[in-house]
């Protein structure tokens, strides 16, 4: 009898936590954000390097990159989008030609809205430019850089457009070591070639994850964890963000990205022309609540390099003063009406430079 109930109890058990996960499942598909935006992030997101997530690292290039043909639902802070690469690890469509090569990070990347909705398919869509997409979550002046060494050869765009925003300062601290922001060892390695071999090979070896690994209900109590985990660390370090956000403020670090920017810029101003193309410096300003001093730091980093580089150089600043609903609520990146604003101002500028007489999509005129 004592047996029999004991089983009945552990049955009883497993019953209730069964439906519970199942509950915790349906309530988080549906109120993602319910617990907080760091929980829903964990959750949810698929910006990490676990089975199922969009990135793998490669240590020789030193860089997160997307892995190829791959789809899947991304989200972050409350935000769903479908997340889908083409053969190379982009956010394109199949086949895409590039004559027009846009790097940036997550605000070009499309973080937060669908393909469709991003400056890249705007541009290509609604202004005829054939676009291709270079941009990722999380990249700075270094991994545009290098992705324009790796891919150009590949992709013969007649026009390259660097976006800079003002996170790279303190980002290019996260990508490199003050060692290599220094000496800039990507200027003079000349093996881009087999490094593009490395990675698609590579980005052929992805895992697929396990049941436990997406399943919302066992993600929210590792994330639990992992938030108390967050919060005692932040307790004991609780200037480690403000420090590392503080870049742009601190004279000999300004200074040091102010170098960095001076060098790289003129070599990818040469690297492209030698392919018979151009590049073009948009520093990209659409966000309320930066700190100005820090946009304005930025801003005159990268306007001084585009000079030395002798290559054009815009500012979005005006074109998104009067733009109040351009950003995504409680989250900041740009929303579908932020790239399509994005989108004409890039078109106006390019035409602007004129047509450098390559090859043209035959999407429709604006307008029509």
């Amino acid at each position: 009898m004592r047996g029999k109930r004991l089983i009945f109890q552990l049955i009883t058990a497993l019953v209730t936590v069964s439906l519970l996960l199942v509950i915790i499942g349906l309530v988080l598909r549906v109120r993602p954000a319910l617990f907080g935006h760091q929980l829903g992030n964990y959750v949810f997101s698929r910006y990490g390097h676990s089975p199922g997530d969009l990135y793998f690292y490669d240590q020789k290039v030193g860089m997160n990159l997307m892995w190829p043909d791959f789809e899947t639902r991304a989200y972050y802070n409350g935000w769903f989008w479908n997340h889908r690469t083409d053969e190379r690890g982009f956010r394109n469509p199949p086949d895409r030609e590039a004559e027009v090569l846009l790097l940036g990070d997550s605000m070009i990347y499309g973080h937060g809205v669908e393909l469709e909705e991003g400056v890249s398919e705007v541009l290509h869509d609604r202004y005829g430019w054939s676009t291709y997409n270079l941009s990722q979550q999380g990249d700075s002046s270094y991994q545009a850089y290098a992705k324009t060494r790796l891919y150009i050869d590949e992709l013969m765009p007649h026009t390259v457009v660097h976006f800079a925003f003002y996170n790279d300062g303190w980002g290019l601290e996260v990508d490199r070591s003050s060692e290599q922001i220094e000496a800039m060892p990507e200027l003079t390695r000349d093996d881009w070639k087999s490094l593009r071999a490395r990675i698609r090979e590579q980005g052929s070896q992805r895992r697929e994850p396990r049941w436990l690994d997406s399943e919302p209900a066992f993600r929210f109590f590792k994330g639990l964890m992992v938030e108390v985990e967050e919060r005692i660390r932040r307790r004991s370090e609780a200037d480690l963000d403000s420090e590392r956000y503080a870049a742009l403020q601190d004279p000999e670090r300004l200074a040091r990205i102010r170098r960095y920017y001076d060098r790289l810029l003129p070599d990818l101003a040469e690297q492209v022309a030698a392919r018979g193309a151009r590049l073009v410096v948009v520093h990209l300003d659409p966000v309320a609540g930066v700190s100005e001093d820090d946009r304005v730091a930025f801003r005159e980093v990268v306007a001084r390099a585009s000079e030395l580089a002798d290559v054009p150089f815009f500012d979005t600043g005006e074109g998104f003063a009067e733009c109040t609903d351009c950003l995504l609520a409680d989250d900041g990146h740009l929303n579908a009406r932020g790239h399509a604003v994005l989108a004409e101002l890039v078109d106006g500028w390019l035409r602007e430079l004129g047509d450098p007489g390559v090859r043209r999509s035959s999407a429709p005129e604006p307008g029509r």
